[in-house]
């Protein structure tokens, strides 16, 4: 932001970090992962990586402006590389071909948790006769705090979100009798 004769003047300085080899700024890294849409956290494995770096550099202290160091540079690279990945995600819109007469519906949701960040993922069940489909409903990722917790307390956040995701989804399939469940590792 400058200021000028008229007033403050916002200016929006954008380089295309992800395709070109450019060493990036903490604020070209936030704008490249506000820049993904990501609404029912399809996409969630792959964006909490660039998370966790984004949580590196304000640990490493490092200004918005200033280029990466070596190190973080590093993983912004292998994160981008892991990225070309995403282009090979094929959404569907319809959860399952078998849920109209389906006999057995079954929402499956895993959660786990490690020291970057923890995770909560849903998958509808849908069984018809002898035939099975499984697809992917809704994801959450998030990054562990910046004071470090516990494994087993991490563990107990996955195990909140993926309640949450949990209880929200049958009440949106009101015609099938969905019975859910949550499964948690790690946990002894």
């Amino acid at each position: 932001m400058g200021l000028g004769e008229e007033g403050p003047r916002f200016t929006k300085r954008r380089r295309d970090v992800v395709s070109e080899s450019l060493i990036p700024t903490k604020r070209e890294i936030l704008q490249v992962l506000m820049s993904i849409f990501d609404a029912l956290g399809f996409v969630s494995c792959y964006t909490i990586g660039l998370k966790i770096i984004l949580q590196e550099l304000w640990r490493a202290g490092i200004a918005w402006d200033e280029p990466l160091r070596d190190d973080l540079n590093n993983k912004w690279c292998q994160w981008k590389n892991l990225m070309q990945l995403i282009r090979d995600v094929n959404i569907s819109k319809c959860f399952s071909p078998l849920l109209q007469d389906a006999q057995d519906v079954q929402l499956h949701t895993f959660v786990d948790a490690g020291e970057g960040g923890y995770a909560a993922v849903c998958y509808l069940r849908v069984k018809r006769d002898d035939d099975v489909t499984v697809s992917l409903v809704v994801a959450k990722s998030k990054v562990a705090p910046l004071k470090p917790l516990s494994i087993p307390r991490l563990e107990l956040q996955a195990a909140v979100i993926g309640t949450r995701l949990a209880d929200m989804y049958p009440s949106r399939l009101p015609r099938y009798k969905v019975s859910a469940t949550v499964w948690l590792t790690g946990v002894k």
